[in-house]
C-alpha cells in the first residue's frame, strides 16, 4: 500500500482538527459546568482534572 504522500498529510490533519473541535465544543462543556459559585467550579475542575487538561492541550 503506497504512502499518502504530501496530499494525504493535510487531509489527515484536517480530520484530527475536526474530531478535536467536536470534543471541545460538545463533550467538554457537558463534563465541566462553568456556571455557579467559584468554589463549585473549582471542585468541578478538580474532579475532572484530566478532561480539563485535555481541553488546554486541545486549545494549543
Amino acid at each position: 500500500m503506497p504512502s499518502p504522500g504530501p496530499r494525504g498529510t493535510p487531509g489527515s490533519l484536517y480530520l484530527v482538527w475536526i474530531v478535536t473541535g467536536f470534543y471541545s465544543l460538545l463533550y467538554l462543556p457537558s463534563q465541566i459546568p462553568m456556571r455557579g459559585e467559584p468554589d463549585v467550579i473549582a471542585q468541578n475542575l478538580l474532579a475532572h482534572e484530566f478532561v480539563f487538561r485535555t481541553s488546554i492541550i486541545n486549545g494549543i
